[in-house]
């Protein structure tokens, strides 16, 4: 969808919804702060140029929303605000826009032949500030509301550091009808995994069902446990900055677990390579023992591609839990074929005794060229080479193409790509409490710090940190597709358009996304490109 038709969709959302009445509640449902029409147009007229689209077209509809006249009495240097308060979600909400006109007497003259006017809005007064309300049309707003919303702005502060600062807020009849709504699509979802396609791709349903169990479990404890949800929008240093938070209720599960996610990683900054195609930084302390049950009937289930039987799960699960707490880095690079190194390291179990279990796991993998094993071959060479007094392990597994796993449609070429041959050639060595692991022959250059300044800003509430090149995971894309591939990644220039993230936990979960302007600037010639 183009960035206009996103525009005047949430023009004409909003234009439905300020003409919505019920006692006032404590807070409001949404409110959407703005930093300026000034930051508001700049951020747009970025974005557009960036996508190819004309924003002065995309901001001509706030004017046009608001009429000339109105328009013309805001000051556009300051700060703005929409807010809804909604009781269920069969009712309407009731919408308060706080405008940043200071001429109330001015205000009252535009408005008749206004959009506001013509929709019956009301409004009053506010100092530094128009509040314009309203329900849905034909529909009454109980007087208490002036006094209500008049209250509320004179305690409202209005100073969003981002362009644009979302927030929602739901009582628990709204959760409930969300956790309903949820429902539906998880049962369709869940049999959708006894088609007879899962079994022939050669994945056993039973372990994507438990998978999709855990997935939504997830988002349903999230969504019993939410107080307040948050997304920020703006552009900064050429990048287009989202932002996401998470805030539960006090005492409930999630709040529990995020304040058990306390492991920090900022000084694992300097051992990442961050001019890699990927790389990452991330920790994780001990599973909750409410995740127990699932990891055992994952693991379970899971055991069959492997050619194991459920009984052999035990390893698998005590290996998975001895694996935490941990904290982690790893370089990944796609050009002519797969790369990777980086190191794990254990911080409550005995890591010479763990990795001597891991090699022993893996050699008990069965190996054939028949359907029933994933591998055709393993072989681990121990003491392969010493590296600055360090022992050196290398193994090989060969990838068994006859596999059910292996015969999706261009699956094969996409392992060969990536793994030449078929086969998975890696180093490992244990040093102290961390085991590296590398692409063969990369393992030196991971026992040292890459000493590469982070291109993301790392705190102590941060736990995970990375970068991803989408530009360079297409071009290897396009190497494994068809010559004649519409469009042509060959030559597309990578530099500066990795996408930033990090996650940080407290209180309260945190995630950041910092889109590279350019990146949309890159796939919009690349389709311009591509037109007759």
């Amino acid at each position: 969808m183009s960035l206009s038709k996103i525009t005047l969709s949430c023009a004409a959302i909003f234009a439905a919804s300020l003409t919505t009445a019920f006692a006032a509640v404590s807070r409001p449902m949404l409110t959407v702060d703005f930093k300026s029409y000034q930051a508001l147009s700049q951020d747009v007229a970025l974005v557009a140029d960036a996508v190819g689209e004309d924003a002065s077209m995309v901001m001509a509809q706030i004017p046009g929303m608001l009429g000339p006249e109105l328009f013309a009495l805001l000051d556009q240097s300051q700060p703005w605000n929409v807010s809804a308060w909604m009781d269920s979600m069969m009712e309407p909400p009731v919408v308060a826009i706080i405008l940043p006109i200071a001429d109330f007497a001015a205000f009252e003259t535009a408005v008749t032949s206004s959009f506001i006017g013509m929709m019956g809005a009301k409004y009053f007064d506010a100092g530094d500030h128009v509040v314009v309300y309203g329900t849905k049309p034909g529909m009454p707003v109980a007087d208490t509301w002036a006094a209500d919303l008049a209250s509320y702005a004179e305690a409202l502060s209005l100073a969003p550091s981002e362009t644009v600062e979302l927030s929602f807020q739901l009582d628990a009849s709204i959760k409930g009808m969300l956790l309903g709504a949820i429902a539906m699509p998880k049962a369709q979802m869940m049999a959708a995994f006894d088609d007879a396609s899962m079994q022939d791709a050669g994945i056993p349903p039973e372990a994507m069902r438990e998978m999709m169990e855990m997935y939504f479990s997830f988002y349903e404890t999230m969504l019993r446990d939410m107080d307040s949800l948050g997304y920020d929008l703006s552009v900064k240093d050429g990048d287009l900055s989202i932002a996401f938070s998470f805030t539960p209720v006090a005492g409930s599960k999630s709040a529990a677990f995020l304040e058990s996610q306390n492991i920090g990683i900022a000084d694992l900054a300097s051992a990442a390579a961050w001019d890699s195609d990927m790389a990452i930084a991330f920790g994780f302390n001990e599973l909750p023992e409410a995740w127990q049950p699932g990891l055992e009937k994952f693991m379970q289930t899971l055991m069959p591609v492997y050619g194991l039987e459920a009984s052999d799960a035990d390893n698998w699960v005590k290996l998975t839990n001895e694996s935490f707490p941990f904290r982690s880095v790893y370089n990944i690079d796609f050009q002519d074929s797969l790369s990777f190194s980086g190191f794990y390291e254990l911080l409550d179990t005995p890591t010479a005794e763990f990795y001597e279990e891991c090699l022993a796991l893996i050699q008990s993998l069965k190996t054939a060229d028949t359907i029933n094993a994933y591998y055709s071959d393993i072989t681990i060479e121990r003491a392969h080479r010493t590296q600055s007094g360090h022992s050196i392990d290398r193994l090989s597994l060969t990838l068994n193409p006859e596999h059910p796993t292996m015969q999706m449609p261009e699956q094969q070429e996409v392992m060969e790509k990536m793994f030449p041959g078929g086969q998975l050639i890696y180093e490992m060595s244990q040093k102290g409490d961390r085991i590296y692991m590398a692409s063969e022959g990369d393992l030196e250059d991971v026992f040292e710090a890459q000493s590469q300044p982070s291109p993301i800003e790392l705190n102590e509430n941060t736990r995970m940190a990375g970068v991803v090149n989408m530009i360079s995971i297409m071009q290897m894309g396009a190497g494994i597709a068809d010559a004649e591939a519409e469009l042509d990644f060959s030559q597309l220039d990578t530099e500066g358009t990795q996408l930033k993230f990090s996650l940080e936990t407290s209180d309260h979960l945190a995630m950041k996304t910092l889109i590279p302007l350019k990146l949309f600037k890159v796939f919009y010639e690349l389709e311009m490109s591509a037109q007759p």
